[in-house]
């Protein structure tokens, strides 16, 4: 995936310029996440800027700052269309993540679903629509465009890590738009050659953490 990234796709598209910037890291564990937009810009000062909470367990997950990959070739065919947060995946379990953070109250939630599934779909398409991303992508068995979404109007607490079934218990009480936590449909996109790939739609209401 690195080499399709840094080398493959962008040559694909006619780019041939040195020193494409791709920031990558690996980790495991408990992975949280903020929408570094939408957070910067906030004025909750209590809220601890989290939007994505990904649990990896022992397995080493590459995050991608996928956004900022695809800013730097703005201007050109290969930057067309949606552009999500990050992409994720795991060699080990071959899986394949492209994700989209936002925080919006309820009200806005449907609209800015179609926003996300746009961002993440067009992300992932942008891969398809050359032989050399059909390859990468579809040597993942499990590929899934992921919504993960906060309410602003959550209270501002510090959630319970993974175990503390009575502090979770609660916090689902005191914050009744996450009880909905988890959400999924499966879909299809074309590849360059008009076939299907399946993929999952999914979408995590903060703080339930997505199970990898």
């Amino acid at each position: 995936m690195i080499n399709l990234l840094k080398t493959e796709l962008p040559q694909n598209y006619g780019i041939t310029r040195p020193n494409i910037r791709l920031n990558t890291r690996i980790a495991s564990g408990r992975i949280e996440e903020g929408d570094y937009v939408s957070c910067k810009s906030c004025k909750r000062e209590t809220c601890n800027q989290k939007i994505m909470i990904v649990d990896a367990e022992n397995y080493n997950i590459t995050i991608v700052e996928h956004e900022d990959y695809v800013c730097q070739f703005n201007g050109k065919v290969f930057a067309q269309g949606g552009r999500c947060d990050y992409l994720l995946f795991d060699d080990r379990l071959h899986k394949l993540v492209f994700c989209e953070l936002g925080c919006y109250s309820e009200e806005y939630v449907e609209k800015k679903k179609a926003v996300a599934h746009k961002q993440v779909t067009e992300s992932l398409q942008r891969l398809l629509d050359k032989p050399s991303g059909v390859n990468v992508v579809s040597s993942f068995r499990e590929r899934q465009l992921v919504f993960f979404r906060r309410d602003p109007n959550l209270q501002s607490q510090t959630f319970p890590a993974r175990g503390d079934v009575s502090r979770n218990f609660q916090a689902f009480i005191n914050n009744p738009a996450t009880t909905s936590a988890y959400l999924e449909a499966d879909e299809k996109v074309k590849d360059c050659y008009g076939n299907s790939i399946d993929v999952k739609f999914v979408i995590v209401n903060y703080p339930s953490p997505y199970r990898w």
